[in-house]
């Protein structure tokens, strides 16, 4: 299943795609994470008692394939305290003018 979402965000509006920063990505993707998605899909990302993110959940961002000066990002998002390869991969797209867009790939339970 693939969710595709654009979001509009404040911060380095005038920025360029090929601009932002792994350390921005991992922001974006938590801040979406925490607003974009439901809890009960995610219950290991997600308190279902807050409905808000774990304490201490992770986001890595690494450059894509083939990426290395565009916007583009193969990210995974892991609770704390995970196994091997446990977590959600996403896809993230810079769009410009502080506007990205996040596919989700799939959700891989250690």
């Amino acid at each position: 299943m693939v969710v595709a979402v654009a979001l509009m965000v404040s911060a380095h509006a005038a920025v360029g795609a090929s601009a932002v920063s792994r350390g921005e990505v991992e922001r974006n993707v938590l801040r979406f994470q925490a607003r974009g998605w439901h809890h009960h899909r995610l219950p290991r990302l997600m308190d279902p008692r807050t409905h808000l993110l774990r304490n201490s959940t992770q986001a890595i961002c690494r450059r894509g394939p083939r990426s290395t000066k565009t916007g583009r990002f193969v990210c995974v998002v892991r609770p704390a305290r995970h196994r091997r390869h446990e977590g959600l991969y996403l896809r993230y797209r810079s769009l410009g003018k502080g506007r990205f867009k996040i596919d989700w790939l799939f959700y891989r339970r250690g």
